[in-house]
């Protein structure tokens, strides 16, 4: 069973819907930031992530190179959060159509 922010992320994606993508990103770096570590194991698992990056390339058109991490990282939590931050950054690129 998926976490209820990584599935409502995931929902998000599959309505292609950008600002609730954006608002599940957001809350996902909440709960990281708060050392939820059921999401932190959960989305650093590299089976979650990459099918994350791939429904994000799909729906949005961002380039799976542009949220891909530059520098190994030491901890779970960095590594969780900069993989937040990194699809944020390839999401602030899209336009939102109206």
């Amino acid at each position: 069973m998926s976490h209820a922010l990584i599935e409502q992320l995931k929902e998000a994606l599959t309505e292609r819907n950008l600002a609730d993508t954006k608002n599940a990103l957001e809350s996902i770096s909440v709960s990281i930031t708060e050392k939820d570590t059921s999401l932190i194991q959960e989305i650093t698992a590299p089976p979650v992530i990459t099918d994350l990056h791939k429904q994000i390339g799909e729906c949005f058109g961002v380039p799976q190179r542009a949220m891909m991490l530059k520098n190994r990282v030491s901890t779970a939590q960095r590594r969780a959060l900069l993989f937040v931050k990194a699809m944020q950054n390839g999401l602030s690129k899209v336009k939102e159509e109206e």
